[in-house]
């Protein structure tokens, strides 16, 4: 609720509150989890089956501070590539096409 609060708070003034929950992102602590059965297993249901890199979240803040996002304000955002759903156990069974989420580190996306 911070976000909200703080979006409510600053709005008058022209300014703009949003959070980003980033979902599992490669980095120098997650890296070694990356290559365990537990990891595979973690992520054989999500929707986009591999982790994310720097980048990724980099460029949803830019989103977020451009004009594009003018008319976004109190939100949480969730850039977990849909995780939250499938490891919750609502969400896709997996994706097609994809080996698995090592195909996805270091991937350029642009």
């Amino acid at each position: 609720h911070l976000t909200r609060s703080a979006a409510v708070g600053y709005g008058e003034q022209g300014i703009r509150v949003n959070a980003i929950a980033p979902g599992a992102t490669s980095s120098e602590m997650l890296d070694p989890w990356i290559a365990t059965p537990e990891s595979r297993v973690a992520w054989a249901t999500a929707p986009i089956p591999f982790i994310a890199l720097g980048d990724d979240m980099a460029r949803v803040a830019l989103f977020l501070l451009s004009d594009e996002a003018r008319w976004i304000t109190g939100q949480v955002l969730p850039v977990d590539g849909g995780a939250q759903w499938s490891l919750a156990g609502g969400g896709s069974q997996g994706a097609s096409g994809y080996g698995g989420i090592y195909e996805g580190v270091g991937r350029d996306w642009s």
